[in-house]
């Protein structure tokens, strides 16, 4: 016990290393937010793919084969 006190005291009296935690090294990549925009000549190529919002509904006839499982809430008690 005696060792760890003349430790802990050695450690708290000796001079440490001046660490300088102010500077960071910051280095620019990229663009700023807003200086670049994408232009639609001859650069992009779109294509419609799919249907429209809305525009198709299953039909329940002879696609979809619904099968009720289990019992209702509230109907069971433990």
């Amino acid at each position: 016990m005696l060792s760890s006190i003349i430790l802990s005291m050695a450690m708290s009296i000796s001079p440490a290393t001046v660490a300088d935690t102010n500077v960071l090294n910051v280095e620019a990549i990229g663009y700023g937010r807003g200086t670049r925009r994408i232009s639609n000549q001859n650069t992009l190529n779109t294509e419609e793919v799919g249907y429209g919002r809305g525009t198709r509904r299953l039909s329940n006839q002879n696609t979809l084969n619904i099968e009720e499982v289990g019992y209702g809430r509230g109907t069971r008690r433990l």
